[in-house]
Parts: structure tokens; sequence; C-alpha cells
């Protein structure tokens, strides 16, 4: 009886299932949040807060509803918003 290999099999199965799941992002509050923050203003950990400033006026002119078309501007707009919120 010839015994068949399963074990290519189990890796082709796995890398199927990693490809399927979908990510979610978990925000483990504080040090997380910060960093999610300073991503949607485009700052990096060591910006000062002339910098971050300067990123958020950048960004909300860029996605205020009165003058972005972009569908989901309004949503962006208020991020931008608690993000410098949360960031100055």
């Amino acid at each position: 009886m010839k015994r068949k290999d399963t074990s290519e099999h189990t890796q082709q199965s796995s890398n199927q299932n990693k490809n399927n799941k979908k990510t979610s992002l978990v925000i483990n509050e504080p040090f997380e949040l910060e960093a999610y923050f300073r991503l949607i203003l485009g700052v990096d950990e060591q910006a000062t807060k002339e910098e971050i400033k300067h990123a958020y006026r950048q960004k909300v002119m860029k996605y205020h509803p009165d003058k972005s078309v972009e569908e989901n501007a309004k949503e962006k707009y208020e991020e931008i918003i608690e993000a410098y919120k949360y960031l100055k």
C-alpha cells in the first residue's frame, strides 16, 4: 500500500486560510491609538507639534466636506479632527 504525502496538501490549505482571513484593526490604548492617529495625519512619532499642526491643516483642507468630491470625505475629515485633538 502506497502512503500519500499529506504535508503538501496541509501546507496549501494553510496558505489558503491565511489568504482568506480578513484582518481587523485591534487598538490597545493608549500607545497603538497614538500610532493610528499619527498614521491618519501622516506624521511619524518624532513629529513636532508644528509638524502635526501643519499636517492637520493640509489634510483638513483636502478632505473638507464642502471642498472634497470624495465619497467618504466627511468621515475622513472627522477622523482627522479627532486625530489632531488627541495628538496636540
